[in-house]
């Protein structure tokens, strides 16, 4: 799968910066350089995490970007939380894969920013998809981001 697309949809208060840690990323934007990291270092340096801020200028219309780069997506990584859930922009991106991709539920990777019910998710994911997937939301010790990290890296 190396060298394709892979969509992140998140919502943007997920990404949001703690307060008075101007130097400090958001929850987000750490996941994504981290993944990028685990993907250079399994030798995928050709693969594209496409996330919105750093793909759509300010000023530039975002809803055909976003559209474009979801038909363009081999794989879409969903980051649940309760944000993600209450967020009408998120359903639609899925909803949009979805109908771009015959078999989109198998191409959907979800990533548990925190723990949600199943009846929350979305109805593309919630048979098998929704058992499997990396929880980033129980980490004891430092070690269990980094092994999560890793896995997902190694599945794309």
């Amino acid at each position: 799968m190396c060298g394709d697309s892979v969509f992140i949809s998140y919502a943007r208060a997920d990404d949001l910066k703690p307060p008075f840690e101007e130097t400090t990323q958001g929850w987000v934007t750490f996941f994504w350089h981290q993944l990028r990291f685990e993907l250079i270092n399994c030798g995928a340096k050709q693969a594209e995490l496409w996330l919105d801020r750093y793909q759509i200028e300010p000023a530039e219309a975002f809803t055909p970007k976003i559209e474009q780069a979801l038909a363009q997506a081999s794989m879409l990584i969903a980051v649940f939380s309760e944000n993600w859930v209450q967020s009408a922009w998120c359903q639609e991106e899925i909803d949009w894969f979805g109908k771009q991709h015959a078999d989109a539920s198998d191409r959907i990777v979800p990533v548990y920013k925190s723990d949600l019910h199943r009846e929350l998710l979305p109805v593309l994911i919630r048979g098998y998809q929704a058992r499997i997937g990396f929880r980033f939301f129980t980490s004891d010790d430092a070690g269990h981001f980094c092994a999560d990290r890793s896995r997902l890296a190694g599945g794309i």
